[in-house]
């Protein structure tokens, strides 16, 4: 990891709001690698987050769009990285980011699909 990595990692975990967290992923999420998506979803899931992603479009206000928009693009850039660096999507961080969408209770079927394909490449890589 690169040290700006290392240092986003850090901010993520020191995050006491989720909007603090979608913050970081509006501003920085190009240097995102997958242990920030990581890391940035789990900390959602920790502190319950369920702001924009419980409303209906029409029902939302500015900064839920705002929040929608973060939340999806952290999504978008972690399936990037799933799918396009298979070797550094380990199992751990595979089952960690399940955990944390399952919790968000956000899975999408694609997404969904493309995180147990992507576990299932991998274990059997171990064998």
């Amino acid at each position: 990891m690169q040290a700006e990595q290392v240092e986003l990692n850090r901010e993520l975990l020191r995050c006491v709001t989720p909007q603090e967290i979608l913050s970081l992923a509006r501003e920085r999420l190009d240097i995102f690698n997958l242990v920030n998506c990581s890391t940035a979803l789990q900390q959602l899931g920790r502190l319950h987050w369920r702001g924009a992603l419980d409303l209906a479009s029409a029902q939302k206000s500015g900064a839920e769009l705002e929040e929608r928009k973060a939340f999806d693009s952290l999504i978008e850039r972690t399936c990037e990285w799933v799918n396009g660096a298979p070797k550094q999507a380990q199992p751990r961080h595979l089952s960690s980011l399940l955990h944390s969408l399952v919790k968000l209770d956000c899975v999408h079927e694609v997404v969904l699909f493309l995180f147990s394909s992507r576990l299932l490449l991998r274990f059997a890589a171990l064998f």
